[in-house]
């Protein structure tokens, strides 16, 4: 059985509901723990969303993405490479949850999301490629 799943995504909304659907497909193959799967959706689904809708170096571009997860020392790790503009989520401050509604900026939760979901998230820029590793532990108490 092939331990990793590689796929490009299109950069499109509709492709990130197939690398779900793909992730999901694979963690189920594996019997990787269900709130482990659902929480790697999540985050994936939010990091893919700000790539299609941000990551264009050019208006109209549409970013290379490749998305890899593997099995690794009982955990998940999740490698997301786009081609798009540098971007570093790390770099964003914490968004100011106990505001009022109204005067919250846009924009900011779903990396914070993402930070809470995962065990570590890195970033690096290589080239022309953002670069963003998501870790998981299979078990909490590893």
């Amino acid at each position: 059985m092939d331990e990793n799943l590689e796929i490009n995504v299109a950069g499109d909304l509709p492709a990130i509901t197939e690398a779900k659907d793909a992730i999901e497909a694979f963690c189920a193959r594996r019997d990787v723990p269900e709130r482990v799967t659902l929480s790697l959706s999540l985050a994936v689904d939010e990091l893919l969303a700000n790539v299609v809708n941000h990551g264009g170096q050019d208006p109209g571009a549409i970013p290379d993405i490749r998305l890899r997860v593997r099995l690794e020392h009982n955990q998940l790790v999740t490698e997301l490479s786009d081609s798009g503009q540098p971007f570093n989520p790390l770099a964003a401050p914490p968004p100011e949850l106990d505001l009022d509604l109204d005067d919250k900026p846009i924009g900011g939760l779903g990396i914070h999301l993402v930070r809470q979901l995962m065990d570590d998230v890195q970033y690096r820029r290589e080239g022309a490629y953002n670069r963003v590793t998501l870790r998981q532990r299979l078990n909490p108490a590893d």
